[in-house]
């Protein structure tokens, strides 16, 4: 990138850069070096992206002095931390009308806020990716599924859901080639002993018949055959192992995409790509 320090942007991906790379302090100076320079009203909507790369140093900063029994590094972090998201609370209110990723950032600030001081809420996690899926941006959505299956497993919730969490990020950063975001994922089921492998993988399975005619992610195909099973939302949520607030934005996502007024709609055209039972038992033996 130009060397361009107008409004903080190169320092913010100097952030980005150094996070990935583990880099923490790097990345906590290149967030305070762009905020800086990204002081004006106009930038509001930056602050809160660059906050939240900021808290997610702050986070893992506050967790290492935790580890060491660090009391003084510890309130360092989390006074930086308490500092950055009231700075994103502002801003947020500045830019909340400029444009819809405001509240996305917002929502990943909060969580990222969370894990600094120590709490592990998945449901926080959770809100911030069905965010950014609603806005379609899948790499900030697989971040947070990331985090939000870390959450579980902290929050000591059943493998089988946090291993379905995982598996969500894992199938978008192999489609989309993220490389770092895919060691993560990785470590956190090696760790956590997660299963990434897909319940029902297989060549020929439902959802393929779906994904590439309808423009659909994997998940919202795997959403739309159990809508044409005729499942509600709270039935989709408890068979994917997700929640339901999450499974009613998937189902928005299809909706609008398939431009159906409603999920009778939807499941119409489901049926319309999907072969019959029979043939597809005998294509699947």
């Amino acid at each position: 990138m130009r060397e361009d320090h107008v409004l903080g942007l190169y320092d913010a991906h100097l952030a980005d850069l150094a996070l990935w790379e583990r880099r923490w302090i790097d990345a906590d100076q290149a967030v305070r070096d762009g905020l800086a320079m990204a002081s004006s009203r106009e930038a509001a909507q930056l602050r809160v992206w660059f906050c939240a790369k900021g808290l997610r140093a702050q986070a893992e900063l506050a967790a290492l002095a935790r580890a060491r029994r660090d009391e003084n590094a510890a309130s360092t972090w989390l006074a930086g931390a308490r500092k950055l998201i009231a700075a994103a609370r502002r801003a947020t209110e500045e830019a909340s009308g400029i444009t819809p990723t405001t509240d996305g950032w917002l929502a990943l600030a909060e969580a990222e806020y969370e894990r600094t001081i120590g709490i592990a809420r998945p449901e926080s996690w959770s809100e911030a990716a069905a965010a950014w899926e609603h806005l379609e941006r899948p790499p900030v959505a697989a971040y947070c599924r990331w985090r939000q299956a870390e959450a579980l497993v902290s929050a000591v919730a059943p493998r089988a859901e946090a291993s379905a969490t995982l598996r969500d990020a894992h199938a978008v950063a192999t489609r989309i080639g993220a490389q770092p975001l895919l060691h993560e994922l990785e470590l956190l089921a090696e760790r956590a002993r997660l299963d990434l492998t897909p319940p029902e993988a297989g060549p020929h399975h439902a959802t393929q018949d779906l994904e590439a005619p309808l423009g659909l992610t994997p998940r919202e195909a795997e959403v739309l055959t159990l809508v044409a099973r005729g499942l509600t939302n709270r039935e989709i949520a408890a068979t994917l192992v997700i929640s339901a607030k999450t499974a009613s934005v998937h189902v928005s996502n299809i909706l609008r995409k398939l431009n159906a007024p409603n999920r009778i709609e939807a499941a119409a055209i489901a049926h319309r790509l999907l072969p019959p039972n029979g043939e597809r038992r005998e294509r699947e033996s």
